[in-house]
């Protein structure tokens, strides 16, 4: 089945609304219009994710707002017995997940301990466990080929002196200058050690694993503070320890882009862009 196929499979057969569905079940025949009130109670999915295998999916569903929180929840579909099934149920909300290489760990993004860490869930049952902690928030990651390391973007952790002025309620701060941007981090699954392999100076969005495992794309800027598209595409050496050194400028693409993606040569990389300086990419 193609996977197009499949996401059209998930947005019908997902209840979306038990109450929309009951008053279609009730009465097929007088459809009703879709009110303000019904699209807020709309349960929304996104972040499909294929197992290795290609035997099953997990993706998040968005559910309706509580108060001034809107929880987002993993769920896994069994393609061969099309099953649904939940997997998390926290107070706060996941997303981003995705399969180790083996198949058997699903790693998510959570916001469950107040900042958003990678989480750890085994297929074989159990609870899932934090891989990452500390006072940031991680905003991307993605498993080495090998499954035996994870790259993330985050920026430094707080200093016990930020974290006295937030606790303060002191939020003077000289603008461009203190602010914290994402770096590229590379951790040990095995012994959750890490280590940063970009420099403080540089803010980075998007991260794309090579298949030779020694070396990642990401989109960068050492000039955060322009208002300017001044991100550009940089190849990173993972066995490099000198973090500007490990850099390699591969690219400067028009305007603004994202979503990068390498192909299994290694040989080409692909990236949404713009032919011209925006206003959004758009292009292949």
């Amino acid at each position: 089945m193609r996977k197009i196929d499949l996401i059209a499979a998930i947005v019908f057969l997902f209840p979306l609304s038990s109450a929309n569905f009951a008053q279609q079940d009730a009465d097929p025949a007088s459809p009703k219009p879709l009110t303000p009130e019904a699209l807020i109670s709309l349960h929304r999915l996104s972040d499909l994710e294929f197992s290795p295998d290609g035997s099953r999916f997990a993706f998040v569903v968005s559910e309706p707002p509580k108060a001034d929180q809107h929880p987002a929840h993993i769920w896994l579909f069994e393609i061969s017995s099309g099953i649904f099934r939940q997997l998390t149920y926290s107070e706060k909300s996941e997303s981003s997940p995705k399969w180790s290489p083996d198949g058997k760990s699903l790693a998510f993004l959570s916001n469950r301990d107040a900042n958003q860490q990678i989480y750890l869930l085994s297929m074989n049952g159990g609870e899932s466990a934090p891989l990452t902690k500390g006072k940031r928030n991680i905003s991307r990651f993605a498993w080495s080929r090998d499954g035996k390391q994870i790259a993330l973007l985050a920026p430094d952790s707080k200093t016990e002196a930020e974290e006295k002025k937030e606790k303060d309620k002191d939020d003077a701060r000289i603008v461009d200058k203190e602010d914290k941007h994402a770096r590229l981090w590379l951790i040990n699954v095995a012994d959750k050690s890490e280590r940063a392999l970009t420099p403080a100076n540089f803010s980075l969005s998007d991260l794309a694993w090579f298949p030779d495992g020694n070396s990642l794309a990401v989109i960068a800027t050492d000039h955060p503070e322009s208002d300017r598209n001044t991100e550009r595409i940089f190849l990173v050496q993972t066995s490099v320890n000198d973090a500007k050194a490990a850099m390699k400028l591969l690219l400067t693409p028009r305007g603004p882009f994202g979503e990068l993606a390498i192909a299994p040569s290694g040989r080409t990389i692909s990236f949404i862009g713009s032919r011209e300086d925006g206003p959004a990419p758009h292009d292949l």
